[in-house]
């Protein structure tokens, strides 16, 4: 497994490593307390940034022993979990998009799901609330490349999760977040007055922001 590292704008950390080993998650992925098991296989405390954290501790872990036998040739960006409760989605999920693109990282990204959950199979069958959070971060279908099986990349671009449960974001996120929150509503809702403040909340989502019974 080859790695190339830099910093880039912002400090942002960064890593690229070639024929990346990606393990499916076991369900259910949010476990308490047992943590995420699966994602990308990534050994050293030189890459602990890019695991999966939450309160400031590493959470994920998964098998150094797989051998995945789909491989995707190309570039892929890791997103993350792909999970249907919309708070676990918005709170450590999707921190990881905007920073990339910070970075002038193009490529599409890669969620990965819950082992054989082919509910998640494809980007038209997540739930309504997830891909319009993905839309208000600027990815469609064309931009995302879900996974729900073990995996070889041939190049993974890593980024760390920006925010996290039970963590506070940085402010160079803040303002990203800012920035990119106030373009999009600018662009859909130029002409009405808003507060400075705007809260997102589940209270529309059935069953406490999940959209089924099966979260897996």
């Amino acid at each position: 497994m080859e790695r190339t590292k830099r910093i880039g704008r912002d400090h942002i950390p960064y890593v690229c490593i070639e024929n990346a080993k990606v393990q499916a998650f076991t369900a259910p992925i949010v476990q308490h307390p047992i943590g995420y098991r699966g994602g990308p296989i990534l050994s050293g405390a030189d890459l602990e940034p890019f695991r999966h954290h939450r309160g400031n501790m590493v959470i994920d872990h998964f098998s150094s022993e797989i051998s995945p036998t789909n491989f995707i040739p190309g570039d892929l960006i890791y997103a993350g979990p792909i999970y249907d409760h919309f708070g676990h989605f918005m709170a450590e999920m999707i921190h990881r998009i905007l920073p990339a693109r910070s970075l002038g990282l193009k490529h599409k990204f890669l969620f990965v799901g819950a082992r054989g959950h082919t509910a998640h199979a494809t980007y038209e069958g997540l739930p309504q609330h997830i891909q319009d959070i993905l839309s208000f971060l600027g990815l469609s279908a064309e931009d995302v490349v879900i996974a729900l099986d073990d995996v070889v990349i041939e190049r993974l671009h890593l980024v760390p999760q920006a925010s996290q449960h039970h963590g506070d974001p940085a402010d160079w996120y803040l303002d990203l977040l800012d920035a990119h929150s106030n373009e999009v509503l600018d662009r859909l809702y130029g002409e009405v007055a808003r507060p400075k403040r705007l809260y997102v909340s589940r209270a529309r989502q059935s069953l406490e922001g999940a959209a089924g019974r099966d979260v897996s």
